[in-house]
């Protein structure tokens, strides 16, 4: 299963959709579907509330750091920019733990 806040193309094997008729997960359009799995492409925290309990063995997340702080580190001996976009902007303390938190 792949998973990334936010924007997030997650993969349920298709045993997981077909099965489970308890949660929304037919309202989801496939992204992707081939034999033995269905590709979704959602908020991966929408996608996470609807998988039944241990039906997932691993979940590797890259979500953003919150990092882009208009500082600058230094690369192949070059001063360059950490900034990443708004999108890695921190939004303070209390909302980016609180959005770790959801995640985690």
């Amino acid at each position: 299963m792949n998973l990334n806040v936010g924007q997030a193309l997650v993969q349920i094997p298709k045993t997981l959709v077909d099965e489970d008729t308890k949660t929304n997960r037919s309202k989801l359009q496939p992204y992707y579907e081939k034999p033995g799995f269905v590709l979704y492409q959602a908020n991966c925290l929408d996608i996470l509330l609807q998988l039944p309990e241990n039906s997932v063995d691993l979940v590797f997340a890259d979500p953003p750091y919150r990092l882009s702080n208009d500082g600058f580190t230094v690369h192949s001996g070059k001063r360059v920019s950490v900034n990443k976009g708004e999108w890695d902007k921190s939004n303070g303390l209390e909302k980016d733990f609180e959005f770790h938190f959801q995640w985690i």
